[in-house]
């Protein structure tokens, strides 16, 4: 009886320390799954941010062709109302506004 009570307590004390285990593995598992869950959202704003950021430049593209046209159509007007206007000089300044240009030796310093 003694011997059987000493490997009793041998086994009981083997259990607790199997049952700490377990509950330190319980609370790593839920932190690992906490951080997976975290990990995930990240990748998904990554994903988000990349998709928004290719919208962006896709976006700028387009405005910036569009803006190119649009300056080519103002050109193209000009071009034809200078042409068609009794002001042979007027044309844009380097200011980019309509007006007379002064020749480069005619300006003063």
């Amino acid at each position: 009886m003694v011997e059987r009570s000493a490997s009793e307590r041998a086994l009981r004390a083997e259990m607790g320390e199997v049952r700490a285990l377990i509950a330190e593995l319980r609370v790593r598992c839920e932190l690992l799954t906490d951080h997976v869950a975290v990990l995930r959202e990240m990748e998904r704003r990554s994903a988000e941010l990349m998709r928004l950021a290719d919208e962006r430049d896709r976006l700028r593209e387009a405005e910036n062709r569009a803006l190119t046209e649009r300056v080519a159509q103002l050109e193209a007007r000009l071009g034809r109302n200078s042409r068609n206007s009794n002001t042979p000089g007027l044309r844009l300044t380097s200011s980019g506004h309509r007006g007379w240009e002064i020749p480069n030796q005619e300006r003063r310093a």
